[in-house]
């Protein structure tokens, strides 16, 4: 099991997560800042409560250090 970080821009719906639990490796935002949403355990093969497939973060961060989606639903709040 690995620990990822969750992130959010401050304007958007775009989702990212990363390794990086200061986000400064993710891409800069066309609008504010990326905002740290959640502290993530990921194993391998396992499906996960949010959407994308924990196999396919894991690959995206050990690639590009970071793993993007876009989140097509408005914000809650």
């Amino acid at each position: 099991m690995s620990t990822y970080y969750k992130f959010k821009p401050t304007a958007g719906y775009s989702l990212a997560i990363t390794d990086d639990m200061t986000g400064a490796n993710l891409p800069p935002v066309q609008y504010g800042r990326w905002m740290l949403v959640e502290t993530l355990e990921i194993l391998p093969g396992d499906g996960t409560r949010f959407g994308p497939d924990a196999d396919a973060i894991i690959k995206g961060v050990r690639e590009e250090g970071f793993y993007l989606w876009s989140d097509k639903r408005p914000p809650e709040g």
